[in-house]
């Protein structure tokens, strides 16, 4: 079957879109909106067939080079399309086209590893949680800690919706971005990706009020139809001392409990964040890394390691 390379502007962006939400329980980092957001338009696209099988090449210019790369945001991206076989990576990978060097792809979660040749395949751990049982039921999976925390906070916190992006980010910059070194161009393209799924109704806010009607905690999520994902979780000092994330998230599984619907927490590989997801009850759902071996990528590792 042919496959091609399209850039962007020659997409058929219906077909597209067609076939990223038509890969089962897919994230949505493929739409052509979310790419957009996050590669500031720079993507071109692999396509088998006629769109039957499609997979997104965000790429961008350094030392004269066009990078294949993960956008900020954007946990796993690879392959979509029915009937996906591991096989499948391989014919993907290595019709990417020459002139992009280096490259890195992450799959997403559908596909299952593939040794391949010429490339370097890391795993890296993801949580989910099938929401689709009794909510006392996935109560009953947490940890003793989380349901003893939970019970005891419960009482002094309120959860409602919340509608301010750019209240989210001022409080995520405070809190967390500037600890963890983001900078100027990295925050603007998440706030970008953030308005761009609010506004199509693919996101939603919550947050999390003391006694005093303040907010201690602050929560986004984007949201397909059979998938939640749990994009950013800020608690001020008073939500942590009260475990208002440990709150807010037994709220959604509440309030989507017994519903055809996968609570994705979005990582993680680092145990203490890994231990926190775990506490919801929920399992390891791995996916696969893969980077182009090479003579290439290891100069520009060098030298992206000298600059840094």
């Amino acid at each position: 079957m042919e496959y091609r390379i399209l850039d962007r502007s020659q997409l058929d962006i219906e077909r597209w879109n067609n076939t990223i939400l038509k890969t089962p329980y897919a994230p949505p980092y493929a739409l052509s909106w979310y790419l957009d957001a996050s590669s500031g338009e720079q993507w071109k696209a692999l396509i088998r067939g006629d769109y039957k099988q499609v997979m997104p090449l965000p790429y961008k210019q350094l030392l004269g080079l066009k990078q294949i790369y993960q956008p900020p945001l954007s946990q796993q991206l690879g392959i979509y399309g029915t009937n996906l076989q591991k096989e499948d990576i391989a014919a993907f990978l290595n019709r990417i086209p020459t002139y992009f060097q280096p490259a890195s792809i992450s799959m997403n979660a559908t596909l299952n590893s593939h040794e391949i040749e010429g490339w370097k395949c890391t795993q890296r751990d993801n949580y989910i949680l099938d929401l689709n049982q009794p909510y006392d039921r996935l109560r009953s999976g947490y940890s003793q800690g989380f349901r003893s925390h939970i019970n005891k906070n419960k009482p002094k916190l309120k959860v409602e919706s919340f509608h301010d992006v750019d209240e989210l980010n001022t409080h995520f910059i405070k809190i967390i971005g500037h600890r963890i070194g983001l900078k100027k161009k990295q925050l603007q393209i998440a706030i970008n990706i953030l308005k761009a799924a609010y506004r199509r109704d693919q996101a939603f806010m919550i947050q999390v009020l003391n006694s005093d009607n303040e907010w201690v905690a602050q929560l986004y999520f984007l949201k397909m139809k059979n998938r939640i994902i749990k994009l950013r979780a800020i608690a001020n000092s008073q939500g942590r001392k009260y475990c208002a994330n440990h709150v807010a998230i037994d709220h959604i599984i509440n309030t989507y409990a017994n519903q055809d619907i996968i609570l994705d927490f979005e990582g993680s590989s680092i145990p203490g964040v890994a231990t926190f997801f775990k506490g919801f009850g929920s399992t390891l759902s791995p996916f696969y890394f893969y980077e182009k071996e090479g003579f290439i990528p290891r100069v520009y590792d060098l030298w992206r390691s000298f600059r840094n």
